[in-house]
């Protein structure tokens, strides 16, 4: 099964979404700020990351650019964690080719897992990322048609 990283420093959040993903045979490290999922990346590249945008130490995003800039890595899915008042910020975030956003003050755990699912299988938030003003949506970047 799948190897996932949680990247949030709410343990609250982590704990709830570790415990449902290893329910499903995930194998589950987490992190709480984007300085351990850089280091946790170096020591194995997990199959997806989930990150928050809003922490100490590296937010999200410097994170994810420092992802993309790692030949490892640069072609990680990569799911934003996000309150809805970060807009501007999932919006640069997916310029940096996401493959989703989840807003934590709405998720339910039933659609994450499946937003999950759908970026393990290549599947995108092409429509909702375009939505968000991201001109170039993710299967773009990454060469597709």
């Amino acid at each position: 099964m799948a190897e996932i990283l949680i990247v949030d420093d709410l343990q609250m959040f982590r704990d709830p979404v570790a415990d449902a993903l290893r329910e499903r045979g995930c194998t589950v490290t987490v992190a709480s700020d984007g300085r351990q999922c850089l280091d946790a990346v170096q020591r194995r590249v997990p199959d997806l990351v989930l990150l928050d945008i809003s922490m100490p130490v590296m937010d999200g995003v410097d994170t994810l650019l420092s992802l993309r800039s790692e030949p490892r890595s640069s072609h990680l899915p990569v799911i934003m964690l996000t309150d809805a008042a970060e807009r501007d910020l999932i919006v640069k975030a997916g310029k940096l080719g996401i493959s989703g956003y989840i807003l934590k003050s709405s998720f339910s755990m039933e659609t994450l897992l499946q937003r999950i699912d759908d970026a393990l299988d290549g599947r995108e938030m092409e429509t909702e990322l375009d939505q968000l003003g991201v001109i170039e949506a993710p299967k773009r970047l990454n060469g597709a048609a």
